[in-house]
């Protein structure tokens, strides 16, 4: 083999080596990003659709049972009548807790039953957690405050919401 063809054959081991240690760095992080986007979008359009049982399928298995009763008790039959859209915003990884992603979601409301005309507004910053396997909703530890027009949310502890005896 000459040494222009062993230079050649270097090079593109050379890359290779640099694209699957790339791969095996970044490939897991980009995974579960692409899991996460997936999970909470999915979890958004059945809330949307008015599916509450799917979305509880998304919380932590140790609060669904909570989560279940306070959708069967407090959640309005008809509250899809109302809400306009919700989206995902945004997201950000933890920088202090690893395997948690913040969601701000954002939700339109209408002013009347099937109205398209926006009445107000909601955020969401929702904690997700990665369990080894996939991303669970941790809804206690979750926030909701309505859109403030003076751009300061005011949070309010989803957790804080469940008032359940046996919590």
């Amino acid at each position: 083999m000459d040494d222009n063809r062993r230079g050649n054959l270097a090079a593109i081991i050379t890359l290779l080596l640099f694209l699957l240690g790339s791969a095996a760095f970044f490939g897991p992080g980009l995974y579960r990003s692409w899991l996460f986007q997936r999970s909470c979008d999915a979890m958004l359009t059945d809330a949307l659709a008015g599916r509450l049982q799917q979305v509880s399928g998304y919380v932590q298995p140790q609060q669904k049972l909570l989560v279940d009763t306070l959708f069967q008790t407090a959640v309005p039959q008809n509250y899809t009548d109302y809400l306009h859209s919700l989206k995902l915003s945004s997201f950000e990884k933890d920088k202090t807790e690893p395997g948690v992603i913040w969601a701000m979601v954002t939700a339109k409301l209408s002013s009347s039953e099937g109205g398209s005309e926006t009445a107000g507004m909601a955020q969401g910053k929702l904690r997700w957690v990665w369990n080894g396997r996939k991303w669970e909703w941790d809804f206690e530890g979750s926030y909701g405050s309505e859109f403030p027009v003076s751009g300061q949310a005011n949070w309010v502890r989803l957790g804080d919401f469940i008032t359940i005896e046996d919590h």
